[in-house]
C-alpha cells in the first residue's frame, strides 16, 4: 500500500473515530457506518433499515496488496479464520450498499451521494455490518451467495451477544472483528493482522466513494473488539 503529498481531513459526528491509509502515510478519516436500533432476530428476518448517521467524504483509499492470502473465494467449508478472510478478500471491490449483504455476482455498480441518502446501482453490494455478516458466516446471513439478507447494524454487533462476545482489543486475532456504534454513527471492519492498537491491515466495507477494501488503517478508542462464536 510511496509517499503521498495530501490528505483529506474528515470528521464524523464530531469525533475522530481513526486513520486509514498506506504504511508511511496514514491519512486521517472519520468512519462512515451503518447504525440502528435493536432488531429481533427471526428466521426470516428482513434486510434492516438503518438509522440515518452524519454524512461524510471519504480520503484516499490504499491500495491492495498485490497476493492475497489466503485465497479470495466464497466457496468456503468450514467457520475458521482462514475462511472468514477468505471471503473477505474475495469481497474486496464490490461496492457499498446502505442496509444490504449481496455478494457473489458481478462487482458492477455504482454508490453515489452520501449515506444513508446515498444512491446504488448494480445488483450486489454490503455495508459495513452487511460485509460482517457475510464474512462471519452468520446463519442469519446465510448462504453467502445469493442471499441478500442480514438483520444486523453496528448497534447489535456493539450492544449485543447473539453469536459473536466482547473480547479484549489486546487480544484480537485474525478474522476478529472492532467495532464503535455511538452518537448517532457507527461502523464495523475486521481485523487481519498488525497493531490493533495502532496501524493494522484490515477489510472494510469503508464507505459510498469506495466500496469494499482492504487497507491499512488504526482505530480510535471508540472502537471495541468483538469474536465470532466458534472462532
Amino acid at each position: 500500500m510511496g509517499c503521498r503529498t495530501a490528505v483529506a481531513l474528515v470528521l464524523l459526528a464530531a469525533c475522530d473515530a481513526g486513520t486509514i491509509g498506506d504504511p508511511l502515510l496514514a491519512s486521517p478519516i472519520g468512519d462512515t457506518g451503518d447504525n440502528g436500533p435493536p432488531v429481533t432476530v427471526t428466521p426470516d428476518a428482513p434486510v434492516r433499515p438503518d438509522a440515518a448517521i452524519a454524512g461524510a467524504a471519504d480520503a484516499a483509499p490504499a491500495a491492495p496488496d498485490a497476493v492475497l492470502d489466503p485465497p479470495a473465494t466464497f466457496n468456503v467449508t468450514v467457520l475458521s479464520r482462514d475462511d472468514v478472510l477468505s471471503i473477505a478478500a474475495a469481497s474486496v471491490g464490490y461496492t457499498y450498499w446502505w442496509g444490504h449483504g449481496s455478494l457473489g455476482g458481478t462487482t458492477a455498480g455504482t454508490c453515489t451521494g452520501s449515506c444513508p441518502s446515498c444512491t446504488h446501482t448494480g445488483a450486489h453490494g454490503a455495508d459495513c455490518s452487511g460485509f460482517v455478516g457475510k464474512a462471519w458466516m452468520l446463519p442469519e446471513a446465510l448462504p453467502i451467495v445469493g442471499d441478500d439478507s442480514h438483520p444486523y447494524s453496528t448497534y447489535t454487533f456493539k450492544n449485543e451477544s447473539v453469536h459473536w462476545s466482547s473480547i479484549s482489543r489486546s487480544d484480537v486475532e485474525r478474522g476478529d472483528a472492532m467495532v464503535y456504534n455511538q452518537d448517532g454513527a457507527g461502523h464495523i471492519f475486521l481485523y487481519e493482522k498488525d497493531d490493533p492498537w495502532g496501524s493494522m491491515w484490515t477489510y472494510e466495507a469503508r464507505g459510498c466513494s469506495y466500496g469494499i477494501v482492504h487497507n491499512i488503517r488504526t482505530a480510535s478508542s471508540v472502537f471495541s473488539a468483538i469474536r465470532r462464536d466458534g472462532l
